[in-house]
């Protein structure tokens, strides 16, 4: 649906997610877009051209636990992060 709407442009999905104790805080790029539901250890097709990932929590464990316990003041810095870096990014296009 994304693709019929928005024909020729660059897609960027956004992503809380878990990953090595030393990235907690980190926010990393992906090539090709993200794969949604990795908390859940399901497999789906990637979604946009660019991923935007917000390393919250460790990859270990009850990942969607740990997504649930998750300290929320932590994952609204790192969204309002996410959100800058993004709005100085469209500026600039």
């Amino acid at each position: 649906m994304l693709a019929a709407y928005h024909r020729g442009d660059i897609i960027v999905a956004i992503d809380a997610t878990m990953g090595s104790l030393a990235d907690i805080g980190a926010i990393k790029l992906a090539e090709g877009g993200l794969r949604p539901a990795g908390a859940f250890r399901r497999r789906s097709a990637k979604l946009g051209d660019v991923g935007v990932m917000a390393i919250v929590g460790e990859r270990e464990g009850d990942m969607l636990l740990q997504l649930k316990v998750a300290d929320e003041r932590f994952v609204e810095k790192m969204a309002e992060e996410v959100f800058r870096i993004a709005e100085e990014a469209c500026r600039k296009v």
